[in-house]
């Protein structure tokens, strides 16, 4: 079979093309619900349909599924052709099928959570496209082709995060979300360019190129990284994460779990075979830096969330570690498992904070419900959620029998090994791995007593006794995916037939034998230490306390960077402001002032006029005619109306349009201002092809 304009066709199978066909269903659903949504009560029915579809042929694919996909031509450059197939390997097929199956859960989660927002039909339409841009993403076959799905999920979860924009903290949280990863963008942006000069194409480089010298090697593999730890929310980008909690919860669990932010370790995880020694070293240091200071961030914060989206951070670090330090086959079972418990922990959150809210509205209360210090006693109201709740929270502390456990210890252990051959500094990597190993244990423990041990707290948010009793059951559509999620937080899905993971034991931790007991107990200890101290409650906030605000606010990065980045950027773009208002305009002013008549308005059209009238003509009629009084004068008019008048207006005209069109430019529409940075990009990547390529 051959498929016209292709240049290969390898053999692959009905199932493969299904496969690869998803993101395009999921693109069909994202257009019907944008046409049909606000008509069929929300468009609740299209969004399950087109996920639960994906699902399965996800999973058919992942069964039946032989061989690689047709490589289709897509353009060329020059002689050389960019080519598009799916991407069949081990990464992308878990891959796949962890979004999807991720996707699927959130939206029947959210069924409940959001049938009474009246721009629902939108929900559904936005969480469509993301899920067609990061399936994309995965089944990507090459790095431009990435890219341009890279940007999509960053569109669409600057929709998803701004989904509730009438909010000021949910307009500057997706505009911030956005920014942030632009700036990282540029990094990737740089790779690609040395990636084309140096292979050739833009496939997944799986080994270094032959002539490029050490710098270049170094600068692919930096500008992937910056890229990634954009996406992925690694140090010093890792900021806008944190604010992103501002929209629906469904949404956070869905882009802290196996989407949005695990495409930058994803992506890691598909270059890696190009990363060289000293750049691996890079990897390792921020991975162990991000995963220790987020760890400490997240003891402080009283927000629910905010302690999840911290704790996303700190295993994305572990994650991003244990690629630099070689153990990339445990990164990537950790981003499994990751996506399994995290995602659970953040539909606990939306359960809690979902009744609250009911509980508020039969109230007529009106406090944070994200607030940890107003929670407590919540297992008596919701026992199933809190007993999933116990199982995630056991998975992300590492303890046995739960998948977390596999996967961390396997990463910790990996940096030992790394640090045993690298020298006395490298031993601060696992030193900072173990360290936040214990931090993590404690900050989730603590989060589960403030939250549904004790008694309840309302009353210090002005709660009368009968809101407890106003919190009403968890809706059986929340409970499903937790239920399932939890199931999946056991070793069952990592290491089906090893519960105690005894074949674990034996393959990795030759040199360090004890090392996962020694964790374990660790984690036991975090717990044991969480449980004591907050068992009576939170408690005081010393908010004058040097240490707690360092904790708290994250290390002052938000200060930081607005003290050194956006107050200057702003002080800049305010002097030349008054630069160009007072200097520029005023010259301009001054010379329409002096030579146009009095009461004119100052243009460039009225200048042209006065230009033609005022020089122009006097030339013309002054000059001219008195030489040759009455034949030239006429031929001087003629040429004076036909050419010179027009030439003069249509400049003027010309001047005016252009003035508009480019004003049009400047809307404060932030949409346009995403469409314009999109095109720049593309625009920008064509022609350093061409450069590099001519």
């Amino acid at each position: 079979m051959r498929i016209p304009g292709t240049i290969s066709v390898e053999p692959a199978n009905f199932a493969v093309y299904l496969m690869g066909g998803i993101p395009l269903l999921f693109l069909l659903g994202f257009v019907l619900l944008l046409v049909f949504g606000s008509r069929m009560k929300g468009g609740a029915a299209i969004a399950l349909g087109v996920s639960g579809l994906a699902l399965a042929l996800v999973i058919y694919g992942l069964v039946y599924g032989r061989g690689e996909a047709a490589s289709v031509e897509w353009f060329k450059i020059g002689e050389n052709a960019l080519n598009i197939s799916i991407k069949q390997d081990p990464y992308s097929r878990l891959m796949l099928l962890l979004v999807v199956a991720i996707t699927f859960l959130v939206h029947i989660f959210s069924l409940a959570y959001i049938e009474k927002d009246p721009m629902r039909h939108r929900y559904w339409a936005y969480l469509s496209l993301f899920s067609a841009s990061m399936t994309g993403l995965v089944l990507a076959s090459n790095l431009l082709l990435v890219f341009v799905c890279w940007e999509l999920v960053g569109v669409a979860s600057w929709f998803l995060i701004g989904f509730w924009f009438k909010k000021p903290e949910a307009a500057k949280a997706s505009q911030k979300a956005f920014i942030v990863n632009r700036i990282a963008d540029a990094g990737f942006i740089m790779a690609l360019m040395l990636i084309w000069r140096e292979y050739g194409d833009f496939d997944f480089p799986s080994r270094l190129a032959p002539n490029a010298s050490w710098l270049t090697h170094f600068l692919i593999g930096f500008g992937l990284f910056v890229g990634a730890i954009g996406k992925s929310a690694q140090f010093p980008f890792q900021v806008w994460l944190p604010d992103a909690m501002a929209g629906p919860t469904p949404v956070s669990s869905l882009i802290h779990a196996a989407t949005m932010v695990a495409a930058g370790v994803y992506l890691l995880l598909s270059v890696e075979p190009i990363f060289i020694p000293e750049m691996k070293l890079v990897i390792a240091s921020v991975g162990a830096f991000t995963a220790l200071i987020a760890a400490i961030s997240a003891l402080t914060q009283t927000d629910i969330k905010r302690v999840l989206a911290y704790s996303t951070v700190s295993q994305l670090g572990f994650m991003v570690m244990g690629i630099g330090v070689g153990a990339s086959s445990f990164a990537f079972l950790h981003l499994i498992a990751h996506a399994f418990f995290k995602c659970g922990l953040f539909l606990v959150a939306g359960a809690v904070i979902h009744g609250i809210h009911k509980a508020q509205d039969k109230e007529h209360l009106h406090f944070d419900a994200q607030d940890m210090r107003f929670m407590g006693g919540l297992r008596r109201k919701m026992p199933l959620v809190f007993a999933c709740w116990i199982f995630f929270a056991a998975s992300l502390a590492g303890l046995p029998l739960f998948s977390g456990f596999l996967s961390k210890d396997g990463i910790v252990i990996g940096a030992m090994e790394f640090a045993s051959k690298n020298g006395f500094w490298a031993w601060l990597i696992p030193g900072a791995a173990i360290l936040t190993s214990l931090l993590t244990a404690f900050y989730i423990t603590r989060q589960g007593v403030l939250v549904f041990l004790g008694r309840n707290r309302a009353q210090g948010a002005g709660a009368k006794d009968s809101f407890f009793a106003a919190l009403p059951k968890t809706d059986l559509r929340m409970l499903i995916p937790l239920l399932i999620l939890a199931l999946a937080s056991t070793w069952l899905i990592l290491s089906p037939k090893d519960p105690i993971h005894i074949h674990y034991f034996k393959m990795p931790t030759e040199n360090f034998p004890m090392l996962p007991w020694a964790l374990a107990g660790l984690a036991v200890t975090g717990i044991g230490f969480g449980a004591f101290l907050y068992r009576k409650g939170p408690l005081p906030s010393r908010v004058n306390s040097f240490v707690f605000d360092l904790s708290f606010k994250h290390f002052f990065l938000d200060d930081l960077y607005t003290g050194f980045l956006v107050k200057p950027f702003l002080a800049i773009t305010r002097l030349l402001a008054l630069f160009d208002h007072y200097v520029i305009d005023g010259l301009v002013r001054l010379v329409s002032g002096l030579i146009l008549r009095k009461g004119h308005r100052p243009s460039l059209s009225t200048a042209a006029e006065w230009t033609d009238h005022h020089l122009v003509d006097p030339v013309v009629n002054e000059v001219i005619q008195p030489q040759e009084k009455h034949s030239l004068s006429r031929a001087s008019a003629w040429i004076d109306q036909k050419f010179i008048d027009r030439i003069v207006n249509g400049f003027a005209g010309t001047i005016m349009r252009a003035g508009k069109r480019v004003g049009q430019l400047q809307s404060g529409k932030l949409q346009l201002y995403i469409l314009y940075t999109i095109l720049g990009l593309l625009v920008l990547l064509l022609a350093l092809i061409y450069i590099f390529t001519a």
